[in-house]
């Protein structure tokens, strides 16, 4: 059952015409700075100041608005998919230019200017399926903040979330 569809940009890459992920959600409210954020070797929040510290992004799916730091992020992104230690995809509200690079270069599948904002609707623990050939995501489980699967709460979600866009 799904309980979300969002819609983002199309990656029309015949590497990615086949790809589909289904994996738990991680989600980041702040941009990320890849170098300085993340271990490479690990995949874990390495800064005791960032809010996922200890969290690891590997074999999930990354949902944040963007990266901090400049061109070089998209070589630590090459650097945690070389160590096994990379997400399953990316998923951006926005483009990220250097995010989509370290992807490409990757084979990492990313979807970028997803709407509704998948930041704001979508937790972390979120079981979620991506499609980047058609530019599709979909929530198949909504947990809430305690951790619990509420799927009835996510239609006002995003409710709130187009009538912001709308404006």
């Amino acid at each position: 059952m799904t309980v979300a569809v969002f819609y983002g940009v199309p990656v029309k890459d015949r590497k990615y015409k086949r790809s589909r992920i289904i994996s738990e959600s991680l989600v980041c409210p702040v941009a990320i700075s890849f170098i300085d954020d993340i271990d490479v070797k690990t995949g874990e929040f390495k800064d005791i100041e960032h809010l996922l510290f200890g969290e690891t992004i590997r074999n999930k799916i990354l949902i944040f608005p963007g990266s901090i730091g400049g061109r070089l992020n998209s070589i630590f992104i090459k650097m945690l998919a070389s160590n096994g230690a990379a997400p399953s995809a990316f998923i951006m509200p926005t483009a990220d230019r250097d995010v989509i690079t370290g992807a490409l270069i990757s084979g990492i599948p990313y979807l970028y200017s997803v709407t509704p904002d998948p930041v704001s609707i979508i937790n972390s623990g979120d079981e979620i399926y991506v499609n980047p050939y058609r530019g599709e995501v979909k929530m198949i489980t909504h947990r809430d903040i305690t951790g619990e699967t509420d799927n009835e709460i996510i239609d006002s979600q995003i409710d709130a979330a187009i009538e912001g866009m709308e404006e």
